[in-house]
């Protein structure tokens, strides 16, 4: 227990984080440091398609990112997975070649939520290989509601 507890601190000490909220603090997160929000000219460019993420937020180099949006359409809980079905679909349209690491409906805080981790080629970037997708994954597993 008590190498644990050294691992966690040493967690909390090498992983600074920067809080935030969105949604009038509906939603709340912890994202790494060197992460920013990205202007709506940089959303633009790095997702083009007619209906783009409201918040997104990058990390230096623009190759790794978290992405909201906040819709006012009525969900019912059991019509969940349709939706994250039909959501993976529209992305892999808009996004040919997309390589999906994650793709599941997630409990956080008590609420279920739909959670996509992918790699894509981002239309103002070279070719790259994946990015380390490990600290964008770990943002949305310590997220709390």
């Amino acid at each position: 227990m008590g190498k644990m507890l050294r691992l966690i601190v040493l967690l909390l000490i090498a992983w600074p984080v920067l809080a935030e909220s969105l949604f009038d603090n509906k939603l709340q997160f912890s994202l790494p440091s060197g992460f920013r929000r990205m202007t709506s000219q940089e959303i633009g460019l790095k997702y083009p398609a007619v209906h783009p993420p409201q918040f997104v937020y990058t990390n230096e180099g623009l190759t790794c990112s978290v992405a909201f949006t906040h819709s006012t359409s009525k969900l019912v809980p059991a019509d969940l997975s349709k939706f994250k079905d039909f959501m993976q679909a529209t992305l892999q349209r808009q996004q040919p070649g997309l390589e999906w690491e994650t793709s599941e409906i997630k409990q956080v805080g008590g609420l279920d939520w739909m959670h996509f981790v992918f790699a894509s080629q981002g239309t103002n970037t070279a070719p790259q290989p994946p990015p380390q997708i490990a600290g964008c994954h770990r943002c949305i597993q310590n997220s709390a509601l």
